[in-house]
């Protein structure tokens, strides 16, 4: 069944727990991200459920909002994961997502390194490839958030290789 999460984000509070969600399977479904202001969430997932009305009829679509400022959808359906829309709430949307983890951060950095499709897609004249250093708190509008400087110097390492 579909499974929406609608938050109650007006909990300014910057210490609030971080959501890490599981890595995906290499063979996919891979999530696409939209990040949106701080409060607005419900409102971006209301937005793609009517630009999608399929998402009310299929069992292989989730969309939630994991964390503030953040809405993932997961489908397998490929008349909603091809979409060109942009919704209007979205401030970004970061399409085919892979979740991974490491221990450390030159782990990190080697995992997106070893995706194929990554080294195709960057390997190839013209790409368009760009690595974005997104951390929850960023999304919240926090001035310092947790683990930004990490992950910024993550992508330095990535995209020095």
């Amino acid at each position: 069944p579909q499974q929406k999460k609608l938050l109650d984000n007006n909990n300014n509070n910057d210490e609030d727990p971080l959501f890490v969600p599981s890595t995906t399977n290499p063979e996919g479904p891979f999530p696409t991200f939209f990040t949106c202001r701080h409060t607005y969430e419900n409102t971006l997932i209301e937005e793609i459920t009517r630009m999608h009305p399929t998402i009310d009829t299929t069992t292989t679509t989730t969309l939630s909002s994991p964390y503030p400022g953040l809405v993932q959808l997961v489908t397998n359906d490929d008349r909603i994961s091809s979409a060109q829309e942009e919704p209007v709430y979205a401030l970004q949307q970061l399409p085919e997502c892979r979740i991974i983890k490491s221990s450390t951060m030159k782990g990190l950095a080697q995992t997106i390194v070893d995706i194929t499709d990554f080294q195709e897609e960057l390997e190839r004249e013209g790409s368009l490839l760009s690595i974005h250093a997104l951390v929850p708190g960023m999304c919240k509008g926090q001035k310092k958030p947790i683990l930004q400087r990490q992950s910024y110097l993550i992508a330095e390492s990535v995209t020095d290789r």
